[in-house]
């Protein structure tokens, strides 16, 4: 069932961005400083995007690696505090009244 859905989703974003490249198929001119080029709008679009998500992720590897770090560091130091607890635990209690 979860494979149905994940194929009915793509099938849907296919048809949309199929539609979407039909109804935007005019010429646009990008100029540069040194040079420019005729490109489809759909597809100057589709570039911007990827460009924009992919400088997203570069932009955030800085805080995914000190989160990542932060978490291995939090780990170690709850396995610490629970072999800890159970040393504690397994320690005899002595009563000498």
């Amino acid at each position: 069932m979860k494979r149905f859905i994940q194929i009915f989703i793509l099938s849907i974003v296919v048809v949309i961005g199929a539609v979407f490249a039909v109804r935007n198929a005019e010429l646009v001119q990008l100029d540069f400083y040194f040079f420019n080029f005729d490109i489809y709008l759909s597809l100057a679009i589709i570039i911007a995007i990827i460009l924009g998500v992919v400088l997203g992720v570069m932009a955030s590897i800085g805080w995914i690696v000190k989160a990542k770090s932060e978490l291995g560091r939090l780990k170690r130091n709850v396995k610490n505090t629970e072999q800890e607890l159970t040393n504690l635990r397994t320690i005899p209690i002595r009563d000498d009244h």
